[in-house]
């Protein structure tokens, strides 16, 4: 996500694209995961924010159809020219119906992994989970 973990959000759809890395990873045009409820930390020796979610889902390959499960919205992101994020945007009333469904499958899960940091032999910062917690 680089500098857009930095961009006020409360909520992630991740999305696998249409191009030949995605299809080889089995995630193309499936919802890979979802994230609500963002929290930004910014620990000391760490480049940027981490983000972190009160609920977080990851499908991965295992994802749900995007088209099947939001067309409208899916048609939009799949456009010629998409854009590769869409941040504070106006939805179209379709749009918002199918992102309220997407982010429902989401509200049941744990919380996102925190991060603790660790020294790598060059004695740069590291990240490496801790496993689930509340933020």
């Amino acid at each position: 996500m680089g500098r857009v973990r930095e961009y006020a959000f409360d909520a992630v759809i991740g999305v696998g694209g249409i191009g030949r890395e995605p299809a080889m990873q089995g995630i193309s045009r499936k919802i890979n995961w979802i994230g609500v409820g963002a929290k930004k930390h910014s620990p000391i020796g760490v480049p940027g924010v981490i983000v972190t979610f009160e609920h977080f889902i990851l499908f991965e390959e295992n994802g749900l159809d995007f088209l099947a499960i939001a067309p409208t919205l899916a048609a939009r992101m799949y456009a010629k020219h998409a854009p590769r994020f869409i941040l504070r945007d106006k939805f179209s009333e379709a749009e918002s119906a199918e992102i309220n469904r997407v982010l429902k499958l989401a509200k049941n899960g744990p919380p996102s992994t925190r991060v603790r940091l660790t020294s790598t032999r060059s004695g740069c910062p590291s990240i490496a989970p801790t496993g689930p917690h509340k933020c």
